[in-house]
């Protein structure tokens, strides 16, 4: 979630008024049924792990029609505090850090992320794949009978006085509107 809403802000960020944003998300298939699937184990509670076969991969791709980048400008785009001030839209209001954190939670679920641009004033374009996994309906009736997970629900949040930073005025206004839904103050 925290990828898809960097992308997005940064697509309204770095494109002009007139322009288009585009967004598509997709399913790739997996391979087909004759080929071994790979699977993949999760730790779960108390040391215990579970595996379960890869069903294909989510693809979201966002596109802009904004500033593009040069070759060079790719090649850094995705390191520790990278900024490029390319425009006025952005002006240096960032932190630098949103792409490259944005990467690292990609690839923390076992994805990837990249961005292609034809050059300056010709767009950007990112791609985010995810691998999907099949869960059984076995696996999914013994989590609903775990009492654990019933009670971890039922617990009531103590509301809190939170300090919402971000450099996007929308991103901090949607989190406000969320955050008070569920009983904290701003």
């Amino acid at each position: 979630m925290n990828a898809k809403r960097n992308l997005l802000s940064n697509a309204i960020k770095f494109t002009p008024p007139n322009g288009t944003i585009t967004v598509k998300a997709s399913w790739r298939r997996p391979p087909e049924s004759g080929k071994k699937r790979r699977t993949k184990s999760f730790k779960v509670r108390h040391g215990e792990s579970v595996s379960y076969p890869e069903n294909g991969d989510v693809c979201l791709m966002v596109q802009d029609s904004g500033v593009g980048m040069d070759q060079d400008e790719l090649n850094k785009l995705f390191g520790e505090g990278v900024q490029f001030n390319v425009n006025n839209l952005q002006a240096g209001q960032g932190s630098g850090l949103g792409l490259f954190i944005s990467k690292g939670i990609v690839e923390q679920h076992g994805g990837t992320l990249e961005a292609y641009s034809a050059g300056q004033e010709k767009g950007t374009r990112f791609t985010v794949i995810l691998p999907l996994y099949e869960v059984s309906a076995d696996s999914t009736a013994k989590s609903s009978e775990d009492n654990s997970v019933g009670e971890a629900a039922s617990v009531a949040i103590t509301p809190m006085r939170i300090l919402i930073v971000d450099d996007i005025a929308s991103n901090r206004k949607l989190l406000g509107r969320l955050l008070k839904f569920r009983g904290h103050e701003i």
